[in-house]
């Protein structure tokens, strides 16, 4: 997932199209400034396919459609009700959603598509590093509770 959807792989794509020559405005910010960060550069191909940069949109649509192949194929199996979206690459909008739902429905089950929901986090870039944390706490707690367990039993 990390290769194919994720900021490095949108800075990786946005960089070899740079490369390539495509003229977008992309290019012009990335190469005028060159201490940019991954995220940085995310925001900015975001900001830029939103306005119609034909670069910024091609790069956001290929990691929308590898991220829609992966969770079409999850969603075969998981048959989820409700996915839930985070992280830089969901400030695409709409565009991930519509990707997204477009693959579930052509790569998966369509009666699958229709049951489940998607929606983009409200928690943004933290909704990952958020949710890491609560797992370790729920883990934690989870844990006390057997050993508490353990020390009841006679």
């Amino acid at each position: 997932l990390e290769t194919v959807a994720s900021v490095s792989a949108l800075v990786r794509q946005t960089r070899e199209s740079i490369n390539a020559n495509v003229d977008s405005s992309v290019t012009e910010y990335i190469n005028s400034n060159n201490n940019i960060n991954p995220r940085e550069i995310s925001k900015i191909v975001i900001r830029e396919a939103k306005k119609g940069d034909k670069l910024a949109y091609r790069v956001i649509l290929a990691i929308c459609e590898s991220l829609g192949n992966i969770i079409a194929e999850l969603s075969s199996i998981l048959c989820p009700e409700l996915i839930v979206i985070g992280g830089c690459i969901s400030e695409s909008g709409d565009l991930l959603l519509n990707t997204i739902g477009q693959k579930i429905r052509s790569e998966g089950d369509v009666s699958i598509a229709d049951k489940t929901e998607i929606k983009i986090s409200q928690l943004g870039d933290q909704s990952t590093i958020l949710g890491a944390g609560r797992t370790v706490i729920n883990n934690f707690f989870q844990s006390y509770e057997r050993f508490i367990k353990q020390l009841n039993i006679k």
